[in-house]
């Protein structure tokens, strides 16, 4: 743990960037193939009813898993 402004980093960068456009998008897309996401009215995505179930089974598995 690093309790002033010069740690030791690694091979991390010095500072937060983004992710690109094109790979947040192409995640998108490949979210909508699989039906976890669609595209809503008011031109954003939301998550599907199958992508719902998807996610309440993954958190069934890991609250299970470490009670």
């Amino acid at each position: 743990m690093c309790l002033n402004a010069f740690c030791r980093r690694g091979a991390r960068p010095e500072r937060h960037q983004d992710a690109a456009g094109g790979l947040i998008r192409t995640i998108l897309i490949a979210l909508d193939d699989l039906k976890i996401t669609e595209k809503s009215a008011n031109g954003g995505r939301k998550i599907s009813r199958v992508g719902q179930q998807a996610l309440d089974l993954v958190a069934g598995q890991v609250a299970r898993s470490e009670i």
